[in-house]
């Protein structure tokens, strides 16, 4: 199981909305894809809201999959998608208010972002017997989770990461007991 550093949040909703920026920005080549290939140019907003954004926000909760990171990376690349789309389309330079825009997109955008939050949901279930997202347990290598306990050198056998044994009392093998004899054995 891959256990992702929850401190790594921001970075990932910073990603979503950068993603749905992106995306709002590129509407104008999605348009002009679906008029060549569909004859109609409103055929690539909607590929473009519900074919790329939605990849894009089960990716993201497939690589850090928590819900309240889910659900704020949702609302952010939807919102940003629409800012995307009024930049390039020009709207923002002819009228200084966003609120126009915002009121036409709302209902659409709103739809969308509910569906990319449960997508989103359905795609960090799928995973969470992969990825989990927490603090690494005691005794377990920073970089690649490996077990530590009972190794003869503080080094990660798996990745090579050297350890201070100490803290995370994983130093040599200790004495156990044998499931046959019952008697004490050192390793």
């Amino acid at each position: 199981m891959k256990i992702i550093q929850p401190d790594r949040w921001r970075w990932i909703v910073a990603s979503y909305a950068i993603g749905g920026l992106a995306l709002g920005l590129g509407d104008p080549l999605f348009r002009g894809i679906a008029l060549r290939v569909l004859r109609d140019v409103s055929a690539g907003t909607w590929c473009n809201i519900v074919i790329a954004m939605t990849l894009l926000n089960v990716f993201l909760a497939a690589v850090h999959p928590r819900f309240r990171v889910v659900l704020a990376g949702a609302l952010a690349s939807a919102v940003a998608f629409v800012v995307g789309i009024a930049i390039a389309h020009g709207a923002i330079g002819r009228q200084w208010s966003f609120w126009p825009l915002l009121k036409e997109a709302l209902l659409v955008m709103g739809i969308a972002a509910a569906i990319y939050t449960l997508l989103g949901v359905a795609t960090m279930r799928a995973v969470s017997r992969w990825r989990r997202v927490g603090l690494r347990e005691p005794g377990r290598c920073e970089r690649c989770g490996y077990l530590l306990r009972g190794l003869p050198e503080p080094r990660c056998p798996e990745c090579g990461e050297p350890f201070d044994p100490l803290p995370a009392g994983v130093g040599p093998a200790q004495s156990e007991t044998t499931p046959n004899s019952g008697s004490r054995t050192s390793a």
